[in-house]
């Protein structure tokens, strides 16, 4: 508590008031930048942060909203979508806010939705599969493919490589 006093030939005034401080919150579990899931599971992300006031935990989806009815985000931060499909991908944000809003912190998540069975550096976009002209062993890497232009998930997966010669989609080394 502060006080202010004032005094002058013509009286004097008296003012108390209360400074408050508070911190930045500090995540104690961020979620991961990177996540993949199969069509049809059910998502489980935790986002926890502490700080000097009470903390608001929320979640929510850069360019789209969280998928109605199937997404819950729980006081702890914990947030979860059932069913997922491949329309969930993309990026999600953790926010951790103090009370009013005075403080916010956020974290990112990309998530990658892709076909059950689909192994994990395999790129999951199908691709046209073409013979050569020529009988060579044209190979071309699909990093920029897979997460270009046709942006179905906007994380790098291990590289993926074209083979032409032999019609086949094989991971690089």
């Amino acid at each position: 508590m502060y006080v202010c006093e004032a005094r002058n030939f013509i009286g004097s005034a008296r003012e108390m008031t209360q400074l408050v401080v508070l911190t930045i919150p500090r995540f104690t579990v961020k979620p991961p930048e990177n996540h993949v899931v199969n069509t049809g599971d059910i998502l489980t992300v935790n986002c926890s942060a502490h700080g000097d006031q009470t903390l608001l935990l929320t979640w929510s989806r850069e360019y789209a909203e969280l998928p109605d009815r199937r997404a819950t985000v729980n006081k702890d931060g914990t947030l979860t979508i059932t069913q997922v499909v491949p329309m969930d991908s993309g990026k999600y944000i953790c926010t951790a806010s103090s009370v009013g809003g005075a403080i916010k912190i956020t974290a990112d998540m990309n998530l990658a939705v892709v076909k059950k069975g689909m192994k994990v550096g395999i790129c999951p976009i199908p691709l046209p599969v073409e013979a050569c002209e020529e009988e060579t062993d044209d190979e071309c890497t699909l990093d920029s493919d897979c997460f270009g232009d046709m942006n179905v998930a906007r994380i790098p997966v291990r590289s993926c490589v074209y083979n032409r010669h032999k019609n086949q989609i094989l991971p690089a080394m």
